[in-house]
């Protein structure tokens, strides 16, 4: 049963001085901060992030079997090629489900998060959060309204 399975994994998890995967973060004067975590949810984050970093292996060795497969032409890679995709698309839902799970437990500690658009996790364990809008999604979002843009003078061109 998965429940089982994620609590005993999480059980045996060894938790770093830093948290994976969350970068510098360095515009911490912004931030209010509201505590540091926990051991239960700074376990289910680093499995989130082994999670993730699992997914990211399978999905290179999928591209590098993808270039076998069509490179040679042999019919009997397919199957396992087909049962590698399976994985990666059962790993993303349980990279999804984890997260999802992370900052809903996240938000329910803290009841003051439950309006704040941007809450962060930072590498020494503490959670913030901020007023202003998140820089990187400030700038894909202007990136992809760009784009369109060009996209559409290029229809009239």
């Amino acid at each position: 049963m998965y429940i089982q399975q994620l609590f005993e994994n999480l059980e045996q998890i060894v938790v770093p001085d830093k948290a994976p995967g969350v970068g510098d973060q360095p515009d911490t004067e912004n931030f209010q901060f509201l505590g540091t975590l926990d051991t239960d949810h700074r376990r289910l984050w680093m499995h989130c992030h082994q999670v993730t970093t699992s997914h990211n292996t399978l999905v290179y060795e999928h591209r590098r079997r993808q270039a076998d497969v069509e490179e040679s032409g042999n019919e009997k890679l397919v199957p396992a090629f087909m049962q590698l995709g399976q994985k990666i698309a059962d790993e993303r839902r349980e990279y999804e489900l984890l997260k999802y799970l992370f900052w809903f437990s996240i938000r329910h500690q803290y009841p003051e998060l439950a309006n704040k658009q941007r809450v962060s996790l930072f590498p020494d364990w503490r959670i913030g959060w901020s007023d202003l809008p998140d820089p990187e999604k400030a700038t894909r979002a202007a990136r992809l309204f760009l784009s369109s843009l060009s996209s559409f003078a290029d229809l009239f061109a």
